[in-house]
């Protein structure tokens, strides 16, 4: 059993031997895991493996789009029942909301004039 030590800087260094039979090189991703107690050392599959590699689950594109609006809607009535969140109002999501601001201040006319009146020329440095 091949055997290292961690260094100075708590590095960790794999004998060859194991580096050459995982596939790890210079600048190889890894997965350290700790599983009962030990650690797990695993590289990172490249996307191209990955893509090779047949699939463990097949599904279409409408069955994936079915499932995933079910699961969101079973989320949102987890979150609404657990926060007692009130459900959400019926009004059309493409209605137009009031763009009414009681909080803006309005310049009467006059006073705008004034103030488009006063303004001075720049004179040259």
């Amino acid at each position: 059993m091949p055997k290292s030590q961690v260094g100075s800087e708590e590095e960790l260094f794999p004998p060859k031997e194991i580096r050459e039979k995982l596939g790890l090189h210079a600048h190889t991703k890894i997965i350290y895991k700790i599983e009962d107690g030990r650690l797990v050392v695993e590289p990172v599959p490249s996307l191209e493996k990955v893509l090779k590699e047949k699939s463990l689950v097949e599904i279409t594109l409408e069955d994936f789009h079915r499932q995933r609006k079910e699961l969101s809607r079973k989320a949102k009535l987890e979150i609404t029942s657990r926060h007692h969140i009130p459900p959400t109002s019926n009004r059309n999501p493409r209605q137009k909301r009031s763009k009414r601001r009681p909080d803006k201040t309005l310049i009467s006319k006059p006073e705008f004039q004034n103030l488009n009146t006063q303004r001075k020329p720049l004179s040259p440095p």
